[in-house]
């Protein structure tokens, strides 16, 4: 079972970075309907991700209980979560025309730490 959480999620985390892409340009292109659509299906690939990642976090700590590498999967968890708000305030400042400089360094910064 846990391998198939784990390549749901690693499915969901190439298709979130593919989607959160695709959204940013079209919003920068000024494509707001398509992007609006290519952006609540990211919302939805946010929630495969976060499915998947609990269902691996449950397994790991029935399995081992509370040792080194579940307090590890349960930092990246927090790490995921402050990168999904990142890129949600990024995509949004995006489509408002506004600047967004912090909001791409912070989610370089959280993609970067996480893998």
């Amino acid at each position: 079972m846990f391998k198939t959480f784990l390549a749901i999620h690693a499915s969901s985390w190439a298709i979130l970075i593919v989607l959160l892409i695709a959204a940013a340009m079209l919003y920068s292109n000024k494509v707001i309907k398509v992007g609006t659509i290519v952006h609540m299906i990211l919302r939805l690939m946010y929630v495969v991700m976060l499915v998947s990642g609990c269902g691996m976090l449950f397994l790991a700590i029935d399995n081992s209980g509370m040792n080194s590498f579940t307090w590890t999967f349960l930092g990246k968890a927090v790490l995921a979560i402050a990168m999904m708000g990142v890129s949600e305030m990024l995509l949004i400042r995006i489509k408002k025309t506004k600047k967004q400089a912090l909001s791409c360094g912070l989610l370089i910064l959280f993609y970067s730490l996480l893998f």
